[in-house]
């Protein structure tokens, strides 16, 4: 099930491969996608975040029962996250932009949803600027102009110029679950694949 070097989206179901550790699962996704012996070249930025040195480039986040996988020529983030019962407001107080937290205080009954909307929106451009947590919550913000599309709007000075236009999709496919993709600009959004072996 090799790639040809496009973007994709894969989602696999832990619960099919309960014998497998998360770690064992990463790896055989990345080897099924990319190649043989891949996940042995992986590197680590000074972040953290995992990178091919020939590329391509590619974004994994887990949550729940479900792994995700983001493969693109060009920077990629992606972030899945099941709703839970949180101390939303006290959370998106430290972690969101100002107009964000008002939006999710005018949310009322759909206020977990949002708040895990806004949440992967967010966690996938951190993942693709490469920048994690070190961008301050202020220096960007997210909103919504569709059911599967997100505008990245810098708000500081400290959020990088080149990933301005960068694109936020998202994919409200799962229930109970927000899943969201961050990608370069001219990028049309990739279906998302379910992985069986």
């Amino acid at each position: 099930m090799k790639t040809t070097g496009k973007t994709g989206l894969w989602l696999l179901d832990r619960r099919n491969y309960a014998n497998e550790s998360l770690a064992q699962l990463r790896r055989r996704l990345l080897e099924d996608l990319l190649g043989t012996g891949v996940a042995d070249s992986l590197c680590y930025d000074p972040q953290g975040k995992p990178f091919l040195p020939q590329g391509p480039e590619f974004s994994l986040s887990h949550s729940g029962d479900y792994l995700l996988l983001a493969i693109a020529p060009q920077p990629v983030g992606v972030d899945i996250e099941r709703h839970r019962q949180l101390e939303y407001r006290a959370l998106a107080g430290r972690c969101f932009h100002p107009q964000e937290q008002a939006l999710l205080q005018q949310a009322a009954a759909k206020e977990q949803v949002l708040f895990f909307d806004i949440w992967t929106c967010r966690e996938s451009c951190l993942k693709a600027t490469g920048l994690g947590l070190t961008l301050p919550p202020q220096a960007f913000r997210t909103s919504f102009t569709a059911e599967d599309r997100a505008v990245l709007q810098p708000a500081d000075a400290a959020f990088p110029a080149d990933f301005a236009d960068y694109l936020l999709y998202r994919y409200p496919l799962l229930p109970g679950y927000s899943i969201a993709l961050c990608l370069a600009p001219g990028t049309a959004k990739p279906p998302l694949q379910e992985v069986r072996w």
